[in-house]
């Protein structure tokens, strides 16, 4: 399943495989999507964690869930501000996973604040392989909030 992956995304490969690994460690199994992109979903006991997605059109895209962490360093900040904005402010607000502080939150300069559904990867794009430690510390971290019993 990852080796179709690597055969047909070669940009950016060194990260693909590094996260794969760390996923797999983790014991998170590669799941092919059935779509006409190429999607690879990690999950585990029905949670989904990360994927990797490859489109003709946009080009390879690593997303991932980190809502876990309650403070973000700023790359992971800005991300999850573009996906707000991207869905045009959808799946936000005071929803089940807000009143139990499970989700994301954005801070804009102005004051407003602004809660994101948990249940949503947030999109990285490719992420600087400076990151990297950075990226699984947040999925271990996941990973860990999951395992203690967490949604």
């Amino acid at each position: 399943m990852l080796d179709r992956w690597f055969e047909e995304v070669n940009i950016h490969e060194a990260f693909f495989r590094e996260i794969a690994d760390f996923l797999v460690y983790l014991r998170y199994t590669p799941k092919t999507s059935p779509t006409n992109d190429l999607i690879i979903t990690f999950q585990k006991k029905g949670k989904k964690i990360a994927k990797f997605a490859y489109s003709k059109k946009y080009g390879p895209s690593f997303h991932m869930k980190f809502y876990a962490t309650k403070s973000y360093p700023k790359f992971f900040h800005d991300k999850i501000r573009e996906t707000i904005e991207a869905f045009d402010f959808r799946y936000t607000g005071m929803i089940k996973g807000a009143i139990e502080n499970v989700g994301y939150r954005y801070q804009y300069p102005d004051g407003r604040n602004y809660f994101y559904f948990h249940r949503e990867m947030i999109e990285l794009g490719l992420p600087p392989l400076a990151l990297i430690d950075e990226i699984k510390e947040l999925l271990k971290t996941q990973d860990a909030y999951w395992t203690l019993g967490g949604e």
